[in-house]
């Protein structure tokens, strides 16, 4: 085997693994808790215990079950959703409401390397590309 066949397999490979990986993030869901509608949420509101809201991303744990949260999805951040699970288990004011909620910042930091990731993957395919067209056609001549 020369050296410019092994060195196009080796290039092949190195973007196959690349497109690989860049497919694992979207396609594996590293989420293992249970999927929980909105709706009830509202109606379980008398057990549930604690809400951790991040975005729209609601999880939510019932009977002091902390092993086994259930994650919900609220439509807007605009949305109180402690004011309506509060009023839903019965709560006369949110100040005496048993329910321990609280807000994440959202990540910035898996978005940022996702981002560039996605930007700067395109540019080395082509530049890679370029590079052994140019090759190509200087050891032709």
């Amino acid at each position: 085997m020369n050296s410019r066949t092994l060195r196009n397999v080796v290039v092949l490979v190195v973007v196959g693994v690349f497109g690989l990986a860049l497919l694992w993030t979207y396609i594996v869901d590293t989420n293992s808790a249970a999927t929980y509608s909105y709706s009830q949420l509202l109606r379980d509101a008398k057990q549930v215990t604690s809400i951790e809201q991040d975005g729209t991303k609601l999880t939510v744990v019932l009977n002091n079950d902390a092993n086994n949260p259930r994650i919900s999805a609220v439509a807007s951040t605009a949305i109180d959703v402690y004011q309506q699970v509060c009023d839903a288990a019965g709560a006369p004011d949110i100040s005496s409401c048993p329910i321990e909620y609280t807000a994440v910042a959202p990540d910035e930091a898996g978005s940022f390397l996702s981002t560039i990731l996605i930007s700067l993957l395109p540019v080395l395919l082509i530049g890679t590309f370029i590079y052994f067209m140019t090759r190509s056609a200087q050891a032709k001549q």
